[in-house]
């Protein structure tokens, strides 16, 4: 065990050794046993060994090694030294960690690898070998100051610094429960399964793409993404592209919603996730199952005379369509390629935003089917590509009226049955321009004739006044709505006009704006007519209308309705013209019957007083007079025959002399006065006798 090794020697019994060299390297026994006569014996046995040279390990002092982040730091322990005899035993261990230790093979020595250390066993000059050529592996994203300790058993230990240096490690993508190929039905579905990762970097920049098919995302995911961007803008090939942070992507990534390709079976989608020095890229590939569509290679085209007055595109229909005038048709004519298949049906949808899709007059619809829609569409059903493409041919289209500018017409074309099935959506743009059309003005009115009942100009009272006053206090003469303007003016010129055999009068003194009507009361007073006129857009001009009030106001005796052989209304006419800009009218006239006034209650007034008499004497009354009936009107109603009876509570009353036209009689005490108005006016006038009672 060693070239000099020391002895050591001990013994049993109590009994004292003495050790002198024999072999070296060899353990020496004796046997030794005393007796003594007459009693008992002893034996004492005696074992020489070799004494063990406690082992030692020498590391020269070095620099700090130097390592990366993620590679082997070679010649650690380069130098080391160990001193021992026999087997010896020593530990190699790291302070910090992680990190773990590469030893190579050596005959004779065992190696025990632990978490962050490696037990060495075997002879000195073997481990130290094995030592020397022993490699450290760092742990991942570990950085910094680390030291290595070796450590003998029953001896000392030494150490060495390193330092590693951080390196970028590249992002990671997991596809999960993708894997590396889908079979996916032909319909839009949820990709979710991608989960990315990077252990320096809290952004990464990732890159989502399909290379048929189309991606998207939901909206409330791609605010979560600082900058973002989607596909080519054809829906095809298609990428989601954005720099946003991990946890961002890995929430987006969960609605992710992919769309096979149209008309393909198969398909590729990539992620790839890139930092700020590298890139890692995850593929996944696709089976598309079902039946493919042939919407892509469907074509609609506007030929000959019809594509000269549609695009389909807004801004080429307004610049280089030709005009289509309002009250129009225009024929349809497309070309139809669907190569579907032998077996497909076609079903079309023609819609314009606005006007109407018909079949043409007089042509033949038995071969296919063509049914009317809400809003002016129409749906045709035909068996074969060839007879849609008829069908499309016999169609019409009339532009809405009183229209200027761009209108939209949508067809689609939808094939099923066949080998391939799709819809294909098409958009065309026509020009309209409108023609000036004449206004029109109408209203809905029960009776042909506008009844008018005449009221009576008072005494030393002007019509005007007179009018004014009836029409705050009369109705409207038409009902609410009764009156329809059409033009497609903004504004137009109304004229309103009264004529005939009596004094009519307008206003339109409630429900009309001053801005629009211009005044609140019209009329001129007189038989010949009166007019008014304004400017207001059709809107407002049936506004003013419908407040239109017409007042008759009489001026001379009309006799009663009472009296039919005498009651005859008079005629006048209501005439509404309505204009526009460019000088076309339109007029509505409306007949008037203004009746006559309606008579007032009849009254007795008196102008009262105290007469004082003596008993069986008489008194003359007087101050007594007929109010109401006809005489409203000054001069009128002096033949209205009327009957007046004067009593009295107590006495009698009589009458002075007999009047001609006027019948004087009795009604029991009363006395009784009949005849024209004027003539028992003039009766009243007289003083009349009354005899006084006690």
């Amino acid at each position: 065990l060693g070239p000099q090794p020391l002895l050591q020697a001990t013994a049993t019994g109590g009994a004292a050794v003495v050790v002198s060299r024999k072999r070296a390297g060899a353990a020496t026994f004796k046997r030794i046993t005393a007796r003594v006569e007459g009693g008992n014996a002893e034996t004492i046995e005696i074992v020489v060994r070799p004494k063990a040279k406690t082992p030692k390990l020498r590391l020269a002092a070095a620099e700090v090694v130097a390592g990366r982040e993620d590679e082997v730091v070679a010649g650690l322990f380069g130098g080391v030294s160990v001193e021992g005899a026999g087997v010896v035993a020593v530990e190699a261990a790291c302070e910090r960690g992680p990190c773990a230790f590469l030893v190579p093979t050596h005959d004779g020595v065992e190696a025990v690898l632990a978490e962050n250390s490696v037990r060495l066993r075997g002879l000195g000059p073997g481990i130290q070998r094995v030592l020397r050529n022993t490699s450290l592996i760092p742990g991942a994203d570990v950085d910094g100051v680390d030291v290595a300790v070796l450590s003998v058993a029953e001896g000392n230990a030494v150490s060495r610094a390193f330092l590693l240096e951080a390196v970028n490690d590249a992002p990671t993508i997991d596809a999960g429960p993708l894997g590396e190929h889908l079979e996916l039905p032909r319909r839009r579905v949820l990709l979710n399964g991608f989960v990315v990762s990077d252990m320096d970097d809290e952004t990464l920049l990732l890159t989502l793409a399909a290379a048929r098919g189309t991606l998207t995302m939901a909206r409330a995911a791609r605010r979560t993404l600082a900058r973002w961007s989607a596909g080519e803008g054809d829906g095809q090939h298609s990428k989601l592209e954005a720099r946003g942070a991990v946890e961002a992507w890995n929430s987006a990534l969960s609605y992710v919603e992919y769309e096979p390709p149209a008309d393909d079976v198969d398909d590729v989608v990539t992620l790839t996730a890139a930092d700020a020095t590298s890139s890692v890229t995850e593929t996944v590939s696709i089976s598309v199952t079902g039946a493919a569509s042939c919407a892509r290679r469907m074509v609609l085209e506007a030929r000959r005379k019809f594509a000269a007055v549609v695009r389909p595109d807004a801004v080429g229909a307004a610049m280089e369509a030709k005009v289509v005038t309002e009250g129009s048709v225009v024929p349809l004519d497309f070309s139809l390629d669907a190569p579907c298949g032998r077996q497909a049906r076609f079903v079309a949808v023609i819609a314009p935003e606005s006007g109407r899709v018909r079949p043409a007059d007089a042509v033949d619809l038995s071969f296919a089917s063509f049914d009317d829609l809400a809003k002016g569409a129409m749906r045709i059903e035909a068996e074969t590509v060839g007879a849609l493409e008829k069908a499309l041919g016999l169609l019409v289209y009339e532009p809405p009226q009183d229209f200027d500018g761009m209108v939209s017409m949508k067809v689609a074309v939808e094939a099923t049955g066949g080998d391939a099935t799709g819809v294909l959506e098409t958009e065309w743009w026509f020009r309209i321009e409108s023609r000036d059309d004449t206004p029109s003005v109408s209203v809905d009115f029960f009776d042909d004739t506008l009844i008018v009942d005449a009221v009576v100009a008072r005494a030393g009272a002007s019509m005007d006044v007179v009018a004014a006053e009836a029409a705050s206090t009369t109705g409207p003469a038409f009902a609410k709505g009764a009156w329809t303007i059409e033009d497609e003016a903004d504004f137009v010129t109304v004229a309103v006009e009264v004529t005939g055999d009596v004094a009519l009068f307008l206003s339109v003194k409630e429900g009309c704006r001053r801005d629009v009507c211009g005044a609140l009361h019209f009329g001129n007073g007189t038989r010949g007519g009166t007019s008014i006129a304004f400017a207001a857009s059709p809107h407002d001009a049936m506004r003013a209308l419908d407040a239109l009030r017409v007042v008759a106001v009489a001026d001379d005796c009309w006799r009663a309705r009472d009296d039919a052989a005498a009651d005859k209304a008079r005629a006048g006419v209501l005439t509404v013209s309505v204009e526009d800009a460019g000088g076309q009218r339109a007029t509505r006239t409306v007949q008037i019957s203004a009746r006559p006034p309606r008579p007032g209650a009849l009254s007795v007034a008196a102008s009262g007083g105290v007469v004082d008499v003596a008993e069986d004497g008489r008194a003359l009354i007087s101050g007594v007079s007929v109010a109401g009936g006809l005489g409203t009107a000054d001069g009128c109603g002096d033949n209205e025959n009327i009957e007046v009876q004067i009593s009295a509570r107590s006495g009698r009353v009589g009458s002075v002399g007999n009047f001609v036209g006027v019948v004087v009689d009795r009604v029991g005490s009363a006395l009784r006065l009949r005849g024209p108005r004027k003539a028992v006016q003039g009766v009243l006038d007289s003083s009349l006798p009354s005899v006084a009672t006690s």
